[in-house]
């Protein structure tokens, strides 16, 4: 192009200073020789434009320009750094005469860097909405910014009602102290764990266990990943088989373990003095063996459980029946230290349990044989305060068979 006014000139300046200082990195070739750079090349490749103008093409790239280039080209390949590593790239050769090309550089590195990690992304959605466990990022202000789709299944609701909302909210006001102190030290870095009630949008109230998990993008702002996993079930079978371990079957009554669990603890608040004393009451069903034996076991099973529901309707408010073995009961009266007072609660006893049962045609009359020994003294210990009322019990066993047998 000739140049003939000073406007052509200072126009022609101003497109040399933009090409030579645009941000896009730009290469002119002649001839497959190397005349012209601008800056941002001479920084993509880490050198002085001195040293690349004059050398060939194939210096310092991998990319092959087609031998006629009619249009423009995109092309793919390979730049040499100073350091001798090479930087993927790719190209748009554009024809500017039959021996002059303009090449665009484009660093390929940050665009699949930004690839791999939407690729990344990708499959970690995809398999955060695979694992039974609810899972979501919220930012400070508690609201959620992301929630799979199993966290949807435990509150009840579809993603997108969730998003934007605070994640919190369904927690019950009684509940919200607890997990207010978790979300505050996630905040100064600690991982969380709390058992939650949750109230989910359709009114049904699930044990939650939040994880809770720091995280400080590359912005600085803070945030939370946590996980939701709904333990109801768990925690369901939990207090079944801790019942299990602690009741009797057939009665329904507290076993011999809790018995002696409890009676542990009387003793211990009678040594604090926070009771005056302890009263414990055996009682061994009459004749259970005869009823067992001529009438069967479901008769014998049936005894014993009218007999534990009328231990266990008759006793006072604070007294506890538990099964103790076979056909022998024990009543726990914590607080009751006068004789005369336990045997009043002995003749309620009596009068709850002794009740007639009706099996195959045949009535049977309960009976049992009631002892107790009453303590305000803690130098006795919970296993000789049993032993006194089984030789209370069997001596009013025995004195009622003498009886009889007179």
């Amino acid at each position: 192009m000739q140049v003939t006014t000073s406007s052509d000139r200072e126009l022609l300046g101003s497109l040399r200073n933009f090409l030579t200082n645009t941000e896009k990195a730009l290469i002119l070739v002649a001839r497959e020789e190397i005349i012209w750079i601008n800056n941002a090349t001479a920084t993509l490749m880490a050198t002085a434009a001195i040293d690349i103008i004059g050398q060939r093409l194939d210096q310092i790239t991998t990319i092959e320009i087609p031998a006629k280039l009619n249009h423009a080209q995109s092309l793919e390949g390979e730049l040499v750094h100073a350091t001798g590593i090479t930087i993927p790239i790719s190209c748009l050769a554009t024809p500017l005469s039959n021996s002059e090309m303009m090449l665009e550089i484009t660093d390929r590195t940050e665009f699949d860097a930004h690839h791999e990690l939407a690729l990344y992304q990708e499959r970690l959605w995809v398999l955060a909405n695979q694992i039974p466990i609810g899972i979501f990022y919220s930012e400070v202000g508690l609201r959620t910014e992301f929630a799979n789709d199993f966290l949807a299944q435990i509150y009840q609701s579809p993603v997108e009602t969730l998003l934007g909302t605070g994640w919190i909210d369904q927690i019950p006001p009684i509940s919200r102290p607890i997990i207010e102190e978790a979300v505050l030290k996630t905040l100064s870095g600690v991982v969380t764990e709390s058992e939650i009630d949750l109230v989910t949008f359709s009114g049904t109230t699930k044990r939650i266990l939040y994880t809770i998990s720091p995280i400080i993008s590359g912005d600085g702002r803070a945030g939370f990943a946590g996980t939701a996993e709904d333990i109801t079930d768990r925690c369901l079978r939990e207090e079944q088989m801790a019942h299990a371990a602690t009741h009797d079957p057939l009665t329904g009554l507290p076993n011999r373990a809790a018995m002696m669990n409890d009676l542990y603890s009387h003793h211990q608040a009678l040594t604090n003095k926070e009771i005056k004393g302890i009263t414990v009451i055996f009682c061994d069903l009459n004749d259970f063996k005869v009823v067992n034996d001529s009438l069967g076991h479901k008769a014998g099973d049936r005894i014993l459980i009218e007999a534990a529901n009328g231990l266990r309707y008759g006793c006072r408010d604070g007294n506890l029946a538990y099964r103790y073995a076979g056909d022998e009961f024990v009543v726990l009266c914590p607080g009751i230290f006068d004789n005369a007072e336990a045997t009043t609660i002995i003749a309620e006893l009596k009068s709850s349990m002794e009740a007639p049962v009706h099996f195959a045609n045949t009535q049977i009359r309960i009976s049992g044989s009631f002892g107790s020994f009453t303590s305000s003294d803690p130098a006795i210990s919970p296993e000789e305060l049993l032993n006194r009322a089984d030789a209370s019990m069997y001596g009013v066993k025995q004195r009622s068979k003498q009886r009889r047998e007179g």
